[in-house]
């Protein structure tokens, strides 16, 4: 290449970065200007979860008071220790009825009773398993409300039948009871309900005079006031603890009374329980951590919360065009979670944005550029350019404004 041709390059480079430039700087510029991205990325599919995260300490399910009612009879004694473990009929204590067969009519009663709920959690269970029959699968997002509306269907009929089956060995326990006074003298034994351990045993025959704790755990523990109104009872919830794995379950109390006396001095908490799906592992008092999920969308369309701007009350992102070019987009913000925030609309799934806004000034685009990666260019690739191809992109570069 000669000098002269040399003198013209360079003077044809100072002429268009000199254009350039003014056409950029001058007042009023309709040229446009290209913004400089540090970042782009797909919108993505996620499934968008707002929980409450409360502290909780594994507790009894339930404590299962018995009562000796002293008009009845003479006490004779009790036949289990506290801490002891029990199952349904064991034996608690026992004592001397003064009228027997006022005694049998009562445990007919209590048999009676326990039958007919019985009878009626059979009914309900019935109804349960045609609801399920009549629930409709069509497009993807009505599968996943439908499967949700199963599992819980499902689950509520276990819940059913473990209580009918629970109430029916209470009705069999009543009637071994009514078998046992009958057929020898008047020496009551009361039986337990069901399966525990024996929490308290009230020497002085107070009421209650013995306790059963149930050996199935439930977590409990308090909700902050400012979180209440966001939780309600049958809510999914899940239970972190140390050194196992998350175990799920679901919230079965949320009090609307607080713990403890209203003040105005402090604020107030509510407690709640959560019934859990499994139990291995745990013991009566541990500690865990418990996250109640308030709200659940499965396959939200996402954006980094970076992708988005906000002008007045309105919404955007640049998403960048099949063409190239940037396109400011109005769009619909939903709920956040973790630096993620769902689109309901103005965007599709796999479109392409710009992750941060604000790399997008004023007055820049619909073209853009991106960071350069000198290490990717070898000499190699540069040769097989050809000098002609290398400075037609070194012009396009300095005229792309």
């Amino acid at each position: 290449m000669g000098r002269r041709t040399k003198r013209l390059l360079a003077l044809l480079c100072v002429l268009a970065i000199s254009v350039n430039m003014y056409l950029l700087l001058k007042d009023g510029s309709k040229a446009d200007r290209a913004a400089y991205i540090s970042k782009t990325n797909q919108s993505s599919k996620k499934d968008i979860i707002q929980k409450v995260d409360v502290p909780g300490v594994v507790s009894p399910a339930e404590s299962t008071p018995y009562y000796f009612d002293k008009s009845l009879g003479t006490f004779g004694d009790f036949l289990v220790k506290e801490q002891e473990t029990v199952t349904a009929g064991t034996p608690l204590f026992e004592y001397t009825a003064d009228d027997v067969w006022a005694e049998v009519e009562k445990l007919e009663a209590e048999k009676e009773k326990t039958e007919q709920q019985a009878e009626s959690i059979g009914d309900h269970i019935s109804e349960l398993i045609a609801y399920k029959a009549t629930v409709q699968f069509s497009g993807e997002d009505e599968e996943n409300t439908s499967a949700d509306i199963i599992h819980n269907i499902e689950k509520d009929i276990y819940d059913k039948e473990l209580q009918q089956e629970l109430l029916m060995e209470e009705a069999s326990m009543y009637e071994r009871q009514i078998q046992s006074i009958s057929s020898r003298d008047s020496k009551v034994t009361v039986l337990s309900k069901n399966d525990g351990i024996v929490q308290d045993i009230n020497y002085e025959l107070g009421d209650p005079a013995v306790v059963i704790s149930s050996s199935a755990p439930n977590v409990t523990g308090v909700i902050e006031e400012a979180d209440r109104h966001k939780i309600e009872e049958g809510m999914k919830v899940s239970v972190s603890v140390p050194d196992m794995d998350n175990i799920e379950g679901m919230l079965v109390q949320a009090g609307s009374l607080p713990e403890e006396k209203i003040s105005v001095e402090k604020n107030s908490e509510y407690p709640y329980a959560a019934a859990l799906n499994e139990s291995e592992g745990l013991f009566m008092g541990k500690h865990v951590s418990v996250s109640i999920i308030t709200e659940e969308i499965k396959n939200a369309i996402t954006v980094p919360e970076t992708a988005i701007t906000k002008e007045g009350s309105q919404h955007y992102v640049w998403a960048v065009m099949e063409n190239g070019l940037l396109e400011k987009r109005k769009v619909v913000k939903g709920k956040k979670m973790e630096g993620a925030v769902q689109i309901t609309e103005g965007l599709v799934n796999r479109e392409l944005v710009v992750v941060r806004a604000k790399d997008v000034e004023k007055n820049e685009g619909p073209m853009f550029i991106t960071p350069a990666h000198p290490g990717e260019i070898t000499k190699n690739s540069l040769k097989q350019l050809g000098k002609s191809e290398a400075l037609r992109y070194f012009l396009k570069g300095l005229t792309s404004n």
